[in-house]
């Protein structure tokens, strides 16, 4: 599989999600899936400095967060619903805490 990670501005992120998702706001995570073996993950890196500082986490650690969960996205995972998101969450720490268990 191909898979790219760019990062962006809130400013650049809010134009992609305006022209691709029809959604006129800064995200933190958008994802492209091009095929089954090559996909984009778009991240605002305005957000993850945002949240880190909010959250008390490093950059670090809400970039690999952000990239988990865009490639939840691509594995059939979706954020929409309350139930969703729940169940997304849930299994994003769950690799958060395997990834960084050292």
């Amino acid at each position: 599989m191909s898979l790219g990670i760019s990062f962006f501005s809130d400013g650049r992120i809010k134009k992609l999600n305006q022209k691709y998702l029809k959604t006129n706001t800064p995200t933190d995570v958008i994802v492209f899936p091009y095929s089954k073996d090559n996909a984009d993950i778009a991240i605002s890196l305005d957000t993850a400095k945002r949240n880190a500082r909010i959250y008390k986490s490093s950059l670090q650690k809400e970039i690999l967060l952000y990239i988990i969960h865009g490639i939840l996205h691509l594995n059939g995972y979706n954020d929409t619903t309350p139930k969703e998101r729940k169940r997304m969450f849930a299994k994003q720490e769950e690799i958060l805490k395997k990834i960084t268990k050292h």
